[in-house]
This record gives C-alpha cells, sequence and structure tokens, in this order.
C-alpha cells in the first residue's frame, strides 16, 4: 500500500481526474498531460465557485436553467468529482425537486442521472424518458422524428423543430436506455433516422432547421444523432435499408467536416463572415461528442484533441473560466476530458508537486481521503545520516504551521507509517505541505542544521460547507411559492430583472432595480396569511467573476403588514443567504427599503440593486443563527436617507469648538451633505467648496454597557470625528463616494453621557472636489 502511494503521480487538479496524454499533431506542440489536467483543474474550481446558493448554476439561456444545472452537475462527474461531492449532492438535491418539461432540459437532466452510475434515481430517468418519447414532434405525428422545446422558444409554435433540440432529445434518449431503459420502439428511432437524413444538405452538412444554411456545430449535432439512432436501430433489428442510409449519412458528415475543417472558429454560412463565435465551444463540445461516438482521433487528417487543447489551455481565462461564462466553460472542460467517452470514474489526484531537485529531500501526497504525506526520497539527506549526523525532530507543516513532531525518528522509519502525516482538512482552501528535519551533526564543532524539503501545493474541494447544508434543508421549508406570491417592486432595470425574480425559487435569476432608483424597494403581498418569523435574503450579483461590479444592499427597513419599519446592516456577502428575524406573526404583505448599498464599480450600474431571492421561514433553523444581520437604530441619518440640519463654519473656530460647552449660535445652519458635487445617491445641500469645513450638532442618548454605537462617513478628504471633545473616528483620504463604517473609540465610548450629547466632525480638502456627509447609528444583534 505504501509503495502504491510513494509512485502516485500527482499534479495540480484539485479534484480532477487524469486525463488522457495529449500528442503532437501537424506541427502543433501538444499540450502536456500536466498541462490539460492544470487547465482542468482550474476550470473545476471555477465551476464550483459558480454554483450559486441553492445548488443550481445560472447558465446562459434564461428558460433553460434546469437542464443547465444538470450540464453543470454532467461536466464535473465527468471531470471526476465523486458523486458524493457535497456540490453535487446540493446540485442533484435541487434537481431531484424540479418538475422538467422542455427538451433541453429533459435531456440533460438524463445525460446527468446516467452519469451517477449505481445511484441513479431510476424512478425519475424513467419518468424523463416517457416525456421526451411524447413530446417527439411536439406531440404531433406529422411533425416526424425531430424535437422543439417543445415548440419554439416561446413555446409557442407548435409546428417548430429544430436540430439543436433533436440531438439533445436523443442523447437524454440514449442515457436512459444506458441505465436499461428500453425507451422508445423501432417505429420511432426509424422516423428519426429517416428525418436526420431527409435534413441533411447534398454537401454533406446540416443546418440548425431543416432549410437553413448549413453551420460546422450543427453538423457535429446532426451526425451525433444518426451514430445514436444507429446503436438503437441495430439493437432493435432494424430494417437494412434504414441502417445504410445512416451509414453513408455519417460518412458523408465527416467528409464535409474534413473538407471545412476549423478549430479556431465556428463556422456557419447563416451569419456574416461565416465564423459564429457565440457558439464556437458549443461547437468544439459537438465535434468532441461526435469524435468520441465513433473513436475517431483524426478529421480530415487533423489530430482534433489535440488542437483543441492547444486552444482551449491558451484561451482560458485566468479565474479558471472560458469566455467569462458557465456555458462555455462547461464545454471547454467536457472537450479537454473527452468528457462523452470517459466515464469520470477512477482515484481522484489532488495534489500539485513542486518536486524541487535542490531540495536536500523530497515529500508526495495521496489524493485520498484521509489525506497522508510521506517522505518519498532522501536526496542529500542520505549523505548526512550515512556520516552519522542524527534527527532531532521531523516536523510536517500545512500552511507553515507545525501539525505535527516526530522527535528522534529512526532512519529505518523515516519512509515508514511512523513518519507519516495523516491530517483532515475541515475547510475548504488552498494548502501547503512541506516537511523539515531538524539535524544534529556528528562533529560537535558543527551547529544544529534545519533542512527543509519541497512544498506540495494542493486544493481541498470536498469539505461540506454550512450553505451546502443551508441549501438542502431550504428547499422544503421556504414558505414563498411563486403561484402565491405578488411581487412589485419601485423599478426593474431590465425585462429579465423583474420583481417576480426575487420570488421565483431560483437562485440563477435576480430582481435589479434601476440605477437611478434613489430608494428602491420590493413589495410581496401574499395570496394567504403565512405564520412565520423568518426572512433569508440572497443579494443579487451579476456574476462569479464580477459579483461586485453592480451594488449590493446595506442598509434596509423591513415592514412586515404595513406595520412600523425595523432597520438592520447586511454584510457585503453577495454569495450567501443572510437571515433577519422578527416576531412571530401571521404575514399577508413583505415591504423591504433599501436605504444605503455598497456601491459597485460598473459604470452607470454602481447604483443597481436588488436580490436573487426572498425567502420565508417559520422559524430560524439552529444552524442559522450563526452570523445573522444586526439591527440598526439612525440616531443621527445619512444625507441620502434624511436632510439632517448641521451647524457649520468654513472659517477655522476657535480650539474649544468640538466640546459640549461651546456655543455655536453664530455659525450658519446648514442641511446635509455638504460639498462642492453631489450625486442622486449622495445629495449635497449645502455648499463647500474651501480648504476645510467644520459642523457639528446635538443628538440624545441614554448610553449603556450593551449599546454598540457607529459612525458612517463619506469624506472628500481626511475627517476627524469628535464625541463631546473627545476623537471617536479618524478617517483619511477619499472615501470613493462610499460610506465607511467605524464603531466608536474606546474614550469616545466613554464620554458618551446620559440625555445630550455632541458630534463634531472637520474635514479637509486637500485637492479636487470636496464632500462630507456623517451619520450615527445604534447596533443590536
Amino acid at each position: 500500500m505504501q509503495l502504491t502511494m510513494r509512485r502516485s503521480a500527482i499534479h495540480r487538479l484539485g479534484s480532477v481526474l487524469l486525463v488522457a496524454l495529449v500528442v503532437c499533431s501537424s506541427g502543433l506542440r501538444a499540450q502536456t498531460n500536466e498541462e490539460v489536467d492544470t487547465s482542468i483543474a482550474r476550470g473545476v474550481q471555477w465551476m464550483l465557485s459558480a454554483q450559486t446558493s441553492d445548488g443550481s448554476w445560472r447558465g446562459s439561456q434564461f428558460e433553460n436553467y434546469r437542464g443547465f444545472t444538470a450540464l453543470c452537475a454532467y461536466t464535473l462527474l465527468k471531470c471526476g468529482l465523486p458523486k458524493d461531492h457535497p456540490s453535487l449532492r446540493v446540485a442533484f438535491d435541487w434537481l431531484d425537486r424540479q418538475d422538467l418539461h422542455r427538451t433541453y432540459d429533459l435531456g440533460c437532466a438524463l445525460m446527468a442521472y446516467e452519469a451517477l452510475g449505481k445511484s441513479r434515481p431510476m424512478k425519475i430517468i424513467k419518468e424523463y424518458a416517457r416525456k421526451l418519447i411524447r413530446t417527439a414532434g411536439n406531440g404531433r405525428w406529422q411533425n416526424g422524428g425531430r424535437w422543439g422545446y417543445p415548440g419554439n422558444h416561446a413555446g409557442a409554435d407548435m409546428g417548430w423543430t429544430d436540430l439543436s433540440n433533436t440531438q439533445f432529445a436523443v442523447l437524454g434518449l440514449r442515457a436512459a436506455r444506458r441505465c436499461g431503459v428500453k425507451i422508445g420502439n423501432r417505429s420511432l428511432w426509424t422516423r428519426v433516422a429517416e428525418d436526420l437524413v431527409k435534413d441533411q444538405d447534398s454537401y454533406g452538412s446540416f443546418g440548425y432547421r431543416g432549410a437553413d444554411k448549413h453551420s460546422a456545430s450543427m453538423t457535429c449535432a446532426g451526425i451525433t444523432a444518426l451514430v445514436l439512432c444507429r446503436e438503437v436501430l441495430e439493437d432493435v433489428s432494424a430494417d437494412k435499408g434504414i441502417l445504410g442510409k445512416v451509414r453513408v449519412g455519417i460518412n458523408r458528415g465527416f467528409m464535409w467536416l474534413g473538407k471545412n475543417w476549423a478549430i479556431d472558429r465556428a463556422i456557419d454560412y447563416r451569419v456574416k463572415g461565416h465564423n459564429n463565435a457565440a457558439w464556437h465551444y458549443y461547437y468544439l463540445y459537438g465535434l468532441e461528442r461526435v469524435c468520441a461516438f465513433t473513436d475517431k482521433a483524426r478529421v480530415g487528417g487533423h489530430d482534433w484533441h489535440a488542437e483543441g487543447a492547444k486552444l482551449l489551455t491558451a484561451a482560458q481565462q485566468p479565474p479558471g473560466c472560458w469566455k467569462g461564462n458557465e456555458t462555455d466553460t462547461c464545454f471547454a472542460l467536457l472537450f479537454l476530458r473527452r468528457g462523452s467517452r470517459t466515464s469520470g470514474l477512477g482515484p481522484r489526484a489532488a495534489t500539485a508537486q513542486q518536486a524541487a531537485k535542490e531540495a536536500p529531500f523530497s515529500v508526495g501526497m495521496s489524493g485520498e481521503r484521509p489525506f497522508i504525506a510521506w517522505i518519498r526520497t532522501l536526496g542529500v539527506m542520505r549523505g548526512l545520516l550515512d556520516r552519522g549526523d542524527r534527527i532531532d525532530v521531523l516536523r510536517w507543516k500545512v500552511n507553515g504551521t507545525v501539525v505535527r513532531k516526530v522527535e528522534a525518528p529512526a532512519r529505518t522509519a523515516l519512509l515508514d507509517a511512523p513518519c507519516h502525516l495523516q491530517y483532515g482538512f475541515d475547510k475548504n482552501g488552498r494548502y501547503a505541505i512541506q516537511a523539515e528535519m531538524e539535524i544534529q551533526p556528528i562533529d560537535a564543532h558543527e551547529k544544529t542544521a534545519i533542512y527543509k524539503s519541497n512544498v506540495v501545493e494542493f486544493t481541498v474541494d470536498d469539505v461540506e460547507e454550512p450553505w451546502h447544508r443551508e441549501a438542502t434543508r431550504d428547499h422544503d421549508r421556504q414558505l414563498l411559492h411563486r403561484g402565491d406570491v405578488v411581487a412589485s417592486a419601485s423599478s426593474e432595470a431590465w425585462g429579465w430583472s423583474r420583481a417576480v425574480y426575487a420570488v421565483d425559487q431560483r437562485h440563477a435569476s435576480s430582481w435589479w432595480c434601476k440605477n437611478d432608483d434613489v430608494r428602491p424597494r420590493i413589495v410581496l403581498d401574499l395570496s394567504h396569511a403565512t405564520r412565520a418569523s423568518v426572512v433569508k435574503l440572497t443579494q443579487a450579483h451579476p456574476h462569479t467573476l464580477d459579483t461586485k461590479g453592480r451594488a449590493r444592499a446595506k442598509d434596509i427597513e423591513l415592514r412586515i403588514n404595513n406595520g412600523k419599519p425595523v432597520r438592520y446592516r447586511l454584510t457585503d456577502d453577495p454569495r450567501h443567504k443572510q437571515l433577519v428575524r422578527f416576531p412571530k406573526t401571521s404575514v399577508r404583505s413583505l415591504r423591504i427599503d433599501v436605504l444605503s448599498t455598497y456601491r459597485g464599480h460598473r459604470r452607470n450600474e454602481e447604483s443597481v440593486v436588488g436580490f436573487k431571492e426572498i425567502e420565508l421561514f417559520l422559524d430560524p433553523h439552529p444552524d442559522d443563527l450563526t452570523d445573522v444581520p444586526v439591527r440598526t437604530n439612525e440616531i443621527i441619518p445619512i444625507a441620502r436617507t434624511f436632510a439632517v440640519q448641521w451647524r457649520y463654519t468654513l472659517e477655522a473656530p476657535p480650539a474649544d469648538w468640538n466640546q459640549p460647552t461651546f456655543r455655536d449660535l453664530r455659525w450658519k445652519k446648514g442641511v446635509s451633505g455638504f460639498g462642492s458635487v453631489g450625486t442622486a445617491h449622495n445629495p449635497k445641500r449645502t455648499d463647500w467648496n474651501t480648504p476645510a469645513v467644520w459642523i457639528r450638532r446635538d443628538f440624545r442618548i441614554v448610553p449603556g454597557d450593551s449599546r454598540e454605537f457607529r459612525v458612517e462617513i463619506c469624506h472628500d478628504d481626511d475627517a476627524t470625528v469628535y464625541i463631546n471633545g473627545v476623537v471617536a473616528v479618524q478617517a483619511s483620504g477619499w472615501s470613493n463616494n462610499e460610506y465607511r463604517t467605524f464603531p466608536l473609540s474606546k474614550e469616545a465610548r466613554a464620554a458618551l453621557v446620559n440625555g445630550r450629547n455632541v458630534i463634531a466632525v472637520h474635514c479637509r480638502n486637500n485637492t479636487g472636489a470636496c464632500y462630507l456627509d456623517v451619520g450615527l447609528m445604534e447596533v443590536s444583534r
């Protein structure tokens, strides 16, 4: 067993299997195993990070998001993630609860379930396969053996069929047959094959629909469908005449691909320039699929995988994705992994080994759980030990921290289990393991020396995190359902960001307000009173690559049944749910006002804010209470919420200007905010265009040991806040038009008194425009 582990080839793969060696072709330098494996590993890690908090993925086509989640799960399985990986468990739990009807959804779901192996849900597979059979020809015999969505994209024109839907229907039915479901009779499969042959043009290529101009992606789809039809027709002893037509159609299709070979573009004669960039990776996946099903290593003399691997590894973006989206990333991974042919099963390689030849000794690591690291070779240490030097201690470090010590290990035990490191990781992330030996030389005149091994770096991604468990348990506990709620909002930025998408039970869609909406709000009116005490909010964000491009809700007001509003401060976490509690009651309506935001950085979208999902629960789950938003109470509102009156001066005041006893009656009155410029979200109501401004006002509180106060300040430039003459906050520089939040200093908290207190602020303008607004709030948990 130890010998097997020592000989394991460890690559930088995170949780990805090793793939087949890519060979050189046509003068191109082949991508090595390690280069392709590393590319796949990075892609898998990015796909895991793109998963939403309910277990689904967003996808690029709004209507087909269910099938797209199935495609993502299928891709990860094919890339080597075990079926019990927490992200896959959550994804399939989500998928099991969906009611699928669309062809893409059904086809992809069947492919994903088939890839699960022995744990397949056969009841669901049979149901979905029967649905595909019933929707052949959109349920109309005169439409032949073709499929639509059903109907067209909107589900209206029931005479609509296309080759893309047809191929995914055939792929799904093939997956069902591989699971043992003998679905579809000889007549159906003969009709499918006959219609495919009929749709193939005289050149051997295919178009999206029968009369459309041909394209490379649809030609791959047509050949794939013919190949799969041949499998079934041979199995059911079909007529030799149709089998001959299918064989000829396949050969003609490959001839067209060879004559029109391209790997760097998707040939499509429907578009100008004959290059359909939007479907390039869809074409590559189609090419991989048809070559895998026919065991073709070359098309038209070209090593398709070598050329494609070179292109894809070079095109991968730094985060690990392709073209910044999950769709193309799935297609690229399936191409690199040869996903149509591989099972996805086998040992996982989970480490990246920096086998530095100059290291005094080397260590290796297994990719299985529990993780075991061991000394692989002694290197130069062998010579030191041969001359009689002694090992005082062997230390194992994880991310620089010593996690195990072996005192005075015997040389004979160094390569064996007593000196191994067995370690369990409780968090996902990047890790580095290194060993070091403290050597006592045999020569008493020499000093003790420390020798370090190479570093083994790897990614842990299979630790179940709290959001995995939350996603699973919340499916059944959530009380809001789209048909029972009427959602309205102060504004809707786009047609695909309507208020109803905040209560559609999918975290892949969102409600977004318009950029100029100064006080965004969303109102939910329930069709019947629902008893509840918890609201969960998931912040909307545009994409994994740019989670903070648009704004995120910061301060909100929650109104239940048009009652008294209660303020909460949300954390700047666009990826996870945030829980808000209220006294248990029968909820008939729910209103959320966004009072302030964490601003985004996208131009013309920096104030667009919204929610992916708003969920209602009867009670919190015990695990939900670990981290909840704080409840807030505005003592001095910020300018965006309310116009607050201050006393101010633009001339340097006496030294005691910040003291409670100072008389400011001769100072001017001004309303927040102060500055030379303002915006709809940072209003300027009082002019200030000098090197400095001094402002002050009273506020009244009843201080206590358990009360916590925070200052909110938008400043351009340096600002100092005083409470009763004591420095409470020092904020330097420019806050970039955002409000920064500071706790009061210890001295300022001690200076608070019962009743009247004074807050005073001095702000300096170092250059350019200037702005100042200050608020004070109390927070409670």
